[in-house]
């Protein structure tokens, strides 16, 4: 089963202790994306520290191989997470919303997290047909 996406989007920050070409490299190549597809954003948090924003947009066929990768990507355990908690991880859109653990990224897996995560939105194209949380059990 495949999955067909309008457009994706990566993000994450970059704190001052971390080593943002590492991080930068190492997040396209796990997630299969192009250094080149991340826009980076300079900006001062609260302390005055500096913090840096990725960005990186994709869309259609790209977007969807991407989707792809990435489900295939979850270890057994993260797919039945994923199964079970599918409706909070969906807007009223249709848009799939996703954590993935920067920490796990950097020792070369993927898996899902809530603190200083990698986050993943996904706009499935044409959501009417099919509810959002249809399409991605169905690649779960």
């Amino acid at each position: 089963m495949s999955i067909r996406l309008s457009s994706a989007e990566v993000s994450f920050l970059i704190h001052a202790t971390e080593d943002e070409l590492l991080l930068v490299d190492i997040v396209a190549k796990k997630l299969s994306i192009s250094k080149d597809s991340f826009e980076i954003r300079r900006m001062t948090g609260h302390f005055g520290n500096p913090i840096t924003q990725c960005v990186a947009s994709i869309h259609g066929e790209v977007a969807s191989r991407f989707a792809e990768g990435l489900f295939e990507a979850f270890d057994s355990s993260d797919r039945i997470l994923l199964k079970k908690t599918l409706p909070e991880h969906i807007d009223e859109h249709g848009v799939v919303y996703l954590r993935i653990d920067k920490q796990k990224l950097l020792d070369g897996r993927i898996g899902f997290a809530e603190r200083d995560p990698v986050r993943v939105r996904l706009k499935l194209a044409s959501p009417w047909r099919r509810s959002a949380a249809q399409v991605i059990s169905e690649i779960l």
